[in-house]
């Protein structure tokens, strides 16, 4: 089963359910896991990593909503996704001088 993207921007025509399903299923869990963290962030007076891991949260969000409407957005993904979580990872990583535990 494919779903129909509804935005104009993205070029695929026809995208499989299960890219749907799963971003949708990732964006809440990392909503679930990292919000705890955002909120502990400004306990401790961490305010940059505070709106790092916000800006995350909005991201997922945004892939939230349109998962339940049964969209995917190949812009949010590309441009959004991937350079703020890079900048949330390599400044959390920094500021905590605790590499080792982003390591596969």
């Amino acid at each position: 089963m494919t779903t129909r993207i509804t935005n104009p921007r993205n070029t695929i025509d026809d995208i499989p359910e299960f890219l749907i399903k799963t971003t949708l299923g990732c964006s809440l869990i990392v909503l679930v896991i990292l919000i705890p963290f955002t909120i502990n962030n400004f306990i401790q007076d961490r305010v940059i990593m505070g709106l790092a891991t916000s800006a995350v949260a909005v991201v997922c969000i945004i892939n939230v909503w349109y998962g339940l409407q049964s969209r995917y957005s190949l812009v949010v993904n590309t441009y959004l996704v991937t350079p703020v979580g890079a900048f949330a990872i390599t400044y959390t990583m920094l500021q905590l001088a605790n590499s080792g535990s982003y390591w596969p």
